[in-house]
């Protein structure tokens, strides 16, 4: 095969896929945030951040502090910007990008993290959320009409509240992670992989030890969070990247180490897709 064939060929590739999940969109430039009024004090390997989004249709382009409820751990303040219709940023001072993000509530849409991003170039450095809400559970960036004239995937505006966390790896016999934090998360990428462990730097157990993703079916996937009982809380997940699904914590399979995710189309069909889990709760022992 020619250079030139090869080239084609990728390119061919690349278009299947940006169909199939939609295009990520370049990063746009953002105004400055408001600089910090709270500095932080050391430092700790867990760092989490409650952002409440009360504004939905707050005006574009525009900073603006978390609303009433929101909480970090870091004690600097968490700021959202809309940069477009149902697309929004939140800025997490102080916390690195390594963590998972996801929509524990959602009014008026349903919405989806697009990226996490780390950001060097502020006052204080940080992590960027990217969140997209759409009207009809998509997260498809280009409305498509359908028959009826109900466009599908139309970007929405919308309330929510997005939870983070980052935690480094827990050894066995080490001191448990403090109150609050939780007991496991991970980053799922590899939506077609039959079984796999997620990169080592996107997932935490409060064991120890390494959780894993199973295949099971056509946008069905059996989650294993290995030492965790029944008393950990329950499991929350979120569609991440810009693919046009939607994916939820369907069953815990009646174990506390286990969660079935999910994920679907607009349309409610089955489709392999990446997420992002976070789990809330204790550790068994």
């Amino acid at each position: 095969m020619t250079r030139r064939q090869v080239t084609t060929a990728a390119l061919a590739v690349t278009a299947t896929l940006a169909t199939l999940w939609g295009a990520a969109p370049a990063a746009a430039a953002l105004p400055p945030v408001p600089p910090q009024g709270v500095k932080m004090i050391g430092s700790s390997p867990y760092g989490h951040a409650y952002v409440v989004n009360d504004v939905a249709a707050h005006p574009a382009h525009a900073w603006y502090a978390a609303g009433p409820g929101s909480t970090d751990s870091t004690g600097y303040v968490d700021y959202v910007i809309r940069t477009g219709t149902g697309r929004y940023t939140v800025w997490l001072p102080g916390l690195g990008a390594n963590g998972v993000a996801v929509i524990t509530e959602a009014n008026g849409a349903y919405c989806g993290v697009t990226a996490v991003r780390a950001i060097e170039d502020r006052d204080v450095p940080g992590t960027d959320v990217e969140v997209a809400c759409f009207s009809t559970g998509s997260l498809t960036l280009t409305a498509s009409p359908t028959l009826g004239g109900t466009p599908a995937g139309v970007a929405a505006n919308a309330t929510f509240a997005l939870t983070y966390a980052h935690l480094g790896l827990t050894a066995p016999g080490q001191p448990p992670p403090p109150p609050g934090a939780p007991s496991a998360y991970l980053r799922a990428t590899r939506p077609t992989a039959p079984f796999y462990q997620p990169d080592l730097a996107f997932q935490y157990n409060a064991t120890g030890a390494r959780n894993t993703v199973e295949r099971v079916g056509t946008g069905e996937y059996l989650v294993r969070l290995p030492g965790l009982d029944a008393r950990a809380g329950a499991a929350t997940v979120t569609a991440f990247g810009p693919g046009n699904h939607r994916c939820t914590a369907r069953d815990h399979a009646g174990s506390g180490g286990l969660v079935v995710v999910a994920c679907r189309t607009p349309d409610g069909v089955p489709t392999d897709a990446p997420f992002a889990l976070l789990r809330d709760g204790t550790t068994a022992g």
